[in-house]
């Protein structure tokens, strides 16, 4: 017998579709699933016969599983299927009758029982036992990673090399036991599917819809079929340092435009980064970004995606959350049957798990809470109190936080004001006697507590640089600093404790609205927080300024920083994709820009609608609040003149700025619009005109332009082609409580 994949613990209907697939991926023909609860003595079937697809006949495929190890397969195990075959042989049902099983099966016991269910009337039949279940899984890695389970609980050391061994042992460490839990989704077949016929897939969803843990799968699974390795930049310039155009890499980045909040200054490093991604798709690696759909949406308006047209197809830009009813229950079900809730606990709740299942506001990070004991120890248990407790997630989790320990909360305390990051060991610090003394516990008693907090609050994993503790999920650190927003006093701890790189990226200013943000500085601690924020870099604090900040704390910090107003002023694309655009803007607005500033904003502004047709400062009200009346009608009384009487002019001026890896048609998207939206405004009866004038204008420099066309090429990776199943979720919990 070759890997131990501990097929015994995967449950019966897990086990069921890993046997299909494999039946699937062997027969290379599709194979139809049935319902749980009407099958007829069938869990799959498939036209012809094994070795055929020929026959006109039918074929059926059944799996027996055991929950028992080492548990020998014999015939008087199968009376209820045996009792099936003159039926399903009636309908001409059994050209084959193939049963696979995780029961080790002797070659006595396979005889046996092949001459009973031919004489039963199948035509041939073929027991397939654990054996030969294992041996399909170790031959075929396109399996593997369309069951990527098997990598959780199967030696990874005899199907990937040193290297890759190594470090796909540090991206299931990130996971913990949750990729035994993992269950295949349509978006993660959708996503294999993307990464191997463009290179990438970009993953969305609400928090705890299960991003990342698709995430990691493909990770492993790129080790496993490409020969990849992994890279997890955390950020856009450490992703560009890092592209090998020698070696197949696979880039795997988490929340790439912020993780609680959108940032509008990463996604501006991105427009930068976009054409060096698209020639190393080109090359053979492969890019997998996750974003909460919230912080794509506003990124979208930012981002220059004709440099990577990719990130906007349909077939690449997946929704994770899109769950069937089947999806739902066997998520749920391996959640509670591996977490470590009690039999006792399992039974009560079964009755419900169709009513959970049905809500609308299920999501996977709260069917892994269900299944932790620590998670639920205020749930009722009843049909109200589960559903409830689905409705409501981060309720019940800042429940569990106000009632911890003051040893777990310390502990979580620390993870917070690190930025959600510990080395491991953990050694005394300032973050560590910040968080002792805050809720009166040892040090001693807070590293007991991190420990004793792992695969329910905390998680242990390991990177390049080594081990470290971090959230077992993002949702727990947003419950913390919910948690921290109700107490003045951790507010202070916060402010105090936390690294100042993780300030401007997460406070607030009372009477700003950002989603994802908790933690509102009262006015009390505005002096604490400038003094703090002092040290981080321009850029840092002009898009704090820009977005986080009201004008009583803009002005107390930039009496410390008075530099912030004196940057340069250039804009060489469009002025709203610059965070100093808005910074100037939002600092005009609270009346701290000196007037010589402004004017030089204000020519900058005039020049970049004139000069390069952008429409996007006229579209940003804010940006325009820069100019004077005065100034405003000056550019009005222009544009007909310089941008719409000078079409041709535009368009010459556009095609030299492009780069022959971009698609010709898409470089011209932003001009044609801006121009469209011109014409609209400010000359309304010469709209049809103008935009006739330039479609043809464009179209000439396009055809010019194919032939130096380089394009983009796609991966020729292969990819199965899945199977979705469906029917009544009741069944999957029979055996939940066993």
């Amino acid at each position: 017998m070759g890997s131990d994949y501990r097929l015994h613990t995967l449950g019966w209907k897990a086990f069921q579709d890993l046997c299909l697939a494999v039946a699937q991926e062997c027969l290379q023909r599709p194979v139809q699933r049935f319902l749980p609860s009407h099958d007829g003595g069938r869990d799959g079937a498939f036209v012809g016969t094994m070795h055929s697809g020929n026959s006109a006949g039918s074929s059926t495929i059944q799996c027996k599983f055991t929950s028992l190890p080492n548990s020998n397969l014999t015939l008087s195990q199968l009376s209820d299927e045996l009792g099936k075959i003159p039926a399903l042989a009636a309908q001409n049902l059994v050209e084959d009758y193939v049963l696979m099983t995780n029961h080790p099966v002797s070659g006595v016991a396979s005889a046996q029982i092949e001459k009973a269910f031919i004489e039963a009337g199948a035509k041939r039949c073929r027991i397939l036992g654990a054996d030969w279940v294992v041996s399909q899984i170790d031959e075929s890695a396109r399996l593997r990673m369309l069951v990527p389970r098997l990598y959780g609980v199967g030696d990874l050391s005899n199907i990937l090399d040193e290297r890759a061994y190594e470090q796909a042992k540090m991206i299931l460490s990130s996971m913990g036991d949750d990729i035994r839990k993992l269950v295949v989704t349509d978006a993660h077949r959708k996503s294999v599917l993307a990464i191997n016929q463009h290179g990438l897939v970009l993953l969305l969803g609400q928090p705890a819809a299960g991003k990342s843990t698709i995430g990691a799968s493909l990770a492993v699974g790129a080790a496993d079929i490409w020969g990849c390795l992994t890279v997890k930049p955390t950020s856009p310039m450490e992703l560009r340092e890092r592209i090998n155009p020698h070696e197949k890499q696979f880039f795997w980045v988490d929340d790439a435009w912020g993780s609680t909040q959108y940032q509008k200054a990463v996604t501006d490093t991105w427009n930068q980064v976009l054409p060096h991604i698209a020639a190393a798709i080109k090359n053979g690696s492969k890019f997998l970004f996750t974003s909460r759909t919230y912080i794509w949406q506003a990124a979208l308006r930012d981002l220059k995606t004709g440099a990577l047209p990719l990130l906007t197809k349909s077939n690449v830009t997946i929704q994770v959350e899109k769950l069937t009813s089947n999806e739902k229950a066997q998520i749920l079900y391996n959640h509670l049957k591996f977490g470590d809730q009690p039999q006792s606990f399992r039974t009560q709740v079964k009755p419900y798990l169709p009513d959970v299942v049905a809500s609308d506001f299920f999501l996977p990070e709260s069917a892994r809470r269900l299944g932790s004991q620590l998670l639920t120890s205020h749930l009722a248990k009843t049909r109200a109190g589960l559903v409830n407790f689905f409705v409501n997630p981060s309720d019940f989790l800042q429940e569990t936080i106000r009632t911890l320990t003051a040893d777990s909360q310390a502990a979580l305390a620390l993870l917070f004001i690190s930025g959600g990051r510990v080395a491991s060991p953990i050694l005394d610090c300032p973050e560590v006697a910040l968080a002792t003394k805050a809720f009166g516990v040892t040090s001693a008693s807070l590293r007991t507590a991190v420990i004793d907090l792992g695969e329910t609050l905390s998680l242990h994993v390991q990177d390049q640089t080594g081990p470290y503790w971090k959230f077992k999920h993002p949702t727990i650190s947003e419950a913390f600093a919910r948690y921290v927003a109700d107490n003045p006093e951790l507010v202070e701890l916060y402010l105090r404790g936390a690294a100042p790189s993780l300030l401007v990226n997460e406070v607030v200013c009372p009477g700003i609205q950002l989603q994802g943000s908790f933690v509102v500085v009262p006015s009390t601690f505005y002096g604490l927080l400038a003094e703090r924020m002092t040290a981080c870099t321009a850029s840092s604090l002009t898009a704090f300024l820009s977005t986080r900040a009201n004008a009583d704390f803009a002005a107390i910090l930039l009496k410390l920083r008075p530099e912030l107003l004196e940057c340069d002023i250039y804009f060489h694309w469009r002025v709203s994709e610059y965070p100093s655009a808005d910074f100037m803007a939002r600092m005009q607005k609270f009346g701290l820009l000196p007037e010589q500033k402004r004017k030089e904003v204000a020519q900058a502004f005039a020049e970049a609608i004139l000069e390069r047709a952008d429409a996007s400062v006229l579209e940003d009200d804010e940006l325009m609040t820069v100019f004077t009346e005065d100034e405003r009608v000056q550019i009005f009384d222009a544009i007909e003149d310089k941008i719409l009487n000078n079409l041709a002019a535009h368009v010459d001026r556009t095609r030299e700025q492009w780069e022959r890896s971009t698609d010709p048609d898409s470089h011209f998207e932003e001009l044609s619009m801006d121009v469209r939206d011109f014409a609209r405004r400010f000359a309304p009866n010469r709209e049809l005109e103008i935009t006739s004038q330039l479609k043809g204008l464009v179209q000439s420099a396009v055809f010019d332009m194919q032939e130096d066309y380089s394009g983009s090429a796609s991966s020729n990776a292969p990819v199965g082609s899945g199977m979705a199943s469906d029917g009544p979720s009741a069944a999957i919990f029979r055996d939940v409580d066993d």
